[in-house]
């Protein structure tokens, strides 16, 4: 028996219908009061009964929990990888800074000693004037290694969320969601067998027990 068992009271009701008015198997009882009329009942009684919908519904939200967790994990996912994009970058970005502080170190150091042999006032200026030009561009490689570091630093904290988010998700809302689907699932389980059971009494002792062993 399934969850859905509209097609198993359909055929309860349809067989109540046919039968109520034709005195099977005891012609001393009246129609609509015959073992078989009184069993169809009973069925659909229990089937009426039955807890059929929560377990659906738990199903169905446990469904949605996994979505949001797919949805999550590609988050984070995305978050990851923009995190090693922008780490590439900041390796780039202090490599081009270590060059330019080579090329400011060396181009400051020949000047200085072209003027040293010159003597005079050239002796003293050529060094701070080459260097004031090569520092520019030291700063500006600093800038964007601090810039890259920045982007870095913001991605891999909304990684770190994402990452915790997933984790709260995954040990808590799936943790509760399959408890509410195996214990709907248990419940209904035990009562399907209950009701089989009642039926297969309500037979034996209408002494229609042929019906249920068939």
């Amino acid at each position: 028996m399934s969850f859905d068992d509209r097609g198993n009271s359909r055929n309860a009701r349809l067989t109540n219908g046919f039968t109520s008015p034709t005195p099977l198997l005891s012609p001393c009882h009246k129609a609509g009061t015959t073992p078989i009329y009184a069993f169809c009942q009973q069925w659909q009684s229990s089937l009426d009964t039955l807890p059929d919908k929560d377990a659906p519904e738990a199903i169905l939200n446990f469904a949605a929990v996994v979505r949001d967790m797919a949805r999550l994990q590609e988050q984070e996912f995305r978050h990851r990888q923009k995190a090693e994009r922008y780490k590439r970058e900041v390796e780039k970005r202090e490599a081009a800074l270590a060059n330019a502080r080579n090329r400011d170190h060396h181009q400051s150091i020949i000047p200085y000693s072209t003027a040293e042999q010159q003597g005079g006032q050239q002796q003293q200026q050529m060094p701070e004037e080459n260097a004031i030009q090569e520092s520019a561009e030291v700063a500006e490689c600093r800038i964007r290694v601090d810039s890259a570091n920045r982007k870095y630093t913001e991605e891999k904290e909304s990684e770190r969320k994402s990452i915790q988010d997933t984790r709260f998700m995954t040990l808590n809302s799936m943790q509760t969601g399959l408890s509410q689907v195996f214990l709907s699932m248990v419940t209904f389980s035990g009562a399907t067998v209950e009701s089989f059971e009642k039926l297969r009494s309500f037979a034996q002792n209408s002494k229609i027990s042929r019906i249920t062993d068939s």
